[in-house]
């Protein structure tokens, strides 16, 4: 991570704290400011004098900032902070990303893709296994679940080590449960944010139907458990739109297969001459694709698409552009990046012209 990244993640961090108690400036703004001014007296550019003035320029997108190295680092038409104050949904994102997978909960689901990968050696089973457990908590009406429920899908998997790690991938709900609303979008909880409830991702803002919420059920005598953040936000949103392609595809009579060798994509078509595999990339920073898509090329082959789900489209028109203006020689050659809208018409006329 270099100094701009770093200014970036501790202002972020920063911010974050200081929205929960305003009395106190947290050190990470500090730092983050200090580092910041290094960046920009590196470039000769007079950095911002105080933490006013910081704040100010974080409203600005990134490249009014007028300092080349956070251009790389963040999406230049983004800024950190809201016009009215709160971390921008870019931020957001920049601070889960850096935030190492280990620390994380989302950690769990890459021991159940190892575990899996490493038994599919002795039983062609865990392909099923790993297909099944992802499907399930990718089903916005598995988001939160009574106990009794999360219990028994968990013993269905039959292996230790599965079961146990499948009960990682869920916390208890926040209580009283009457007073949580259930996310239109993802089944997830909401939570109140300046007096509104808000869920913790823009996919479910962008897709879902904020004006008559469901409140969270309460007739269950099981306790109610939910998947944990990390999971949320990692697995079971950008799943949602997985699932909705694969379904898509098999309401068409397409031979379609869910996380195929186990996981190396997430969808596979088998053709009549051919198989076309198919990764849906629900991200909203320019950078973190490119930066995925130039370390992980190698595993594309010339039937092969990253399809960007069409709500991303919607929200930033010229995103596929502009991750393809980051690819690295070889990944550019590599690559298709498709809207999903074209996924059916690539199908239907095979995979000659692209």
């Amino acid at each position: 991570m270099d100094l701009a990244q770093k200014s970036l993640l501790n202002i972020i961090q920063g911010l974050r704290g200081w929205s929960r108690d305003w009395k106190r400036i947290p050190k990470e703004m500090h730092l983050g400011h200090l580092q910041f001014s290094q960046v920009a007296l590196n470039e000769g550019i007079i950095p911002p004098g105080n933490l006013y003035d910081l704040l100010a320029m974080l409203q600005k997108p990134c490249q009014e900032w007028g300092i080349s190295a956070f251009e790389v680092s963040f999406d230049s038409d983004a800024s950190i902070l809201k016009k009215y104050g709160g971390l921008s949904y870019e931020a957001e994102e920049f601070l889960e990303e850096h935030i190492s997978v280990e620390e994380s909960e989302a950690r769990v689901m890459l021991e159940i893709l190892s575990h899996c990968r490493e038994k599919f050696k002795e039983a062609n089973s865990y392909q099923e296994l790993y297909s099944k457990i992802r499907e399930f908590i990718s089903s916005p009406e598995h988001a939160v679940l009574p106990s009794g429920e999360v219990f028994d899908f968990a013993l269905s998997l039959q292996d230790k080590k599965l079961v146990d790690l499948f009960f990682a991938l869920y916390e208890p709900s926040p209580l009283p449960y009457e007073e949580y609303y259930y996310c239109p979008y993802c089944g997830w909880t909401l939570t109140i944010h300046r007096g509104e409830n808000r869920c913790t991702n823009r996919s479910c803002h962008l897709n879902g139907e904020f004006r008559n919420l469901v409140k969270v059920s309460t007739t269950s005598r099981d306790a109610l458990w939910r998947l944990t953040p990390g999971i949320q936000r990692y697995v079971l949103v950008p799943g949602i739109a997985e699932l909705k392609l694969y379904k898509r595809l098999e309401d068409k009579k397409y031979n379609v297969q869910l996380y195929p060798e186990i996981d190396r994509y997430d969808i596979r078509v088998k053709l009549e001459n051919s198989i076309v595999d198919i990764d849906v990339k629900e991200y909203y920073s320019i950078r973190s694709l490119a930066d995925h898509i130039n370390a992980n090329w190698q595993k594309y082959h010339e039937n092969s698409y990253i399809v960007i789900p069409g709500h991303v489209l919607r929200e930033k028109p010229y995103f596929i552009q502009r991750v393809s203006n980051y690819l690295s020689p070889e990944a550019y050659r590599q690559i298709y990046i498709i809207p999903q809208s074209k996924v059916l018409r690539i199908l239907e006329r095979g995979v000659d012209g692209q």
